[in-house]
């Protein structure tokens, strides 16, 4: 794992998890060289992180065996067997690991670092975006935010069959005790995905990841009552 940060304890973490056959460091690499290239206002506001104790942390997905690369070991936070194509099936298992890995990572910065978790951001890059929205959909704890650039979810995703069944429960009407109330019922029925505010950007002419793939993903998780911020369209990227 890279950190960018500081020597005291933080008072709010962003992890920002790489694409597919990156790392920890190229990820850091890549915001830093946006960072510098970008008008003032991009630095200043990178600076304004860091002022306000805020750090960014970049994770190492593990190296696993990828069939898109003729199962060469690589950097990945998930196989995809069949193909980028979301109507392929979903490597669930991979996804899993990936997913636990990172919400123990957001529980390492609840426990050891004292950060709220309300204060805690995840998303990234591709791939990176997906594994984050699939690790919120998992997270036991309601995120500052998720973010997701350039990334989507395949059609028969884990997540769409989670989030259906939530959506069942909360169309089930069942009379409330004294000790229900109206906030608890709400909790046991919703995940972190959808109560944390989440932001997606896609190129307009991204041909690796298609622009409809990103935003099928956003209409998506808009119907099942996620709160998607903003999905960016960035033109001729």
């Amino acid at each position: 794992m890279v950190v960018d940060g500081l020597s005291s304890l933080p008072k709010g973490v962003v992890i920002f998890c790489h694409g597919s056959g990156d790392s920890g460091a190229g990820a850091k690499a890549m915001v830093e060289d946006v960072v510098r290239t970008t008008p003032s206002s991009c630095s200043s506001k990178y600076k304004l992180l860091r002022d306000s104790g805020i750090v960014i942390e970049y994770p190492n997905a593990k190296l696993r065996p990828y069939s898109l690369n003729d199962g060469y070991m690589m950097r990945v936070w998930f196989d995809r067997t069949n193909g980028m194509d979301p109507r392929n099936p979903e490597d669930t298992a991979s996804v899993e690991a990936s997913a636990a890995q990172l919400n123990q990572l957001i529980d390492r910065c609840i426990s050891e670092q004292s950060v709220p978790p309300e204060n805690i951001a995840i998303g990234g890059f591709s791939m990176g975006g997906g594994i984050a929205l699939q690790t919120a959909a998992r997270c036991k704890h309601k995120l500052g935010a998720v973010f997701a650039m350039s990334s989507y979810l395949c059609d028969d995703s884990w997540v769409w069959s989670k989030l259906e069944k939530q959506q069942h429960n909360n169309n089930t009407t069942r009379p409330m005790d004294d000790s229900t109330t109206a906030s608890s019922m709400n909790n046991s029925t919703n995940n972190s995905l959808l109560l944390s505010p989440i932001f997606m950007a896609h190129g307009s002419r991204d041909d690796f990841v298609p622009l409809q793939w990103g935003k099928s993903t956003a209409e998506h998780l808009e119907r099942f009552g996620g709160d998607i911020h903003q999905f960016l369209e960035v033109p001729g990227a």
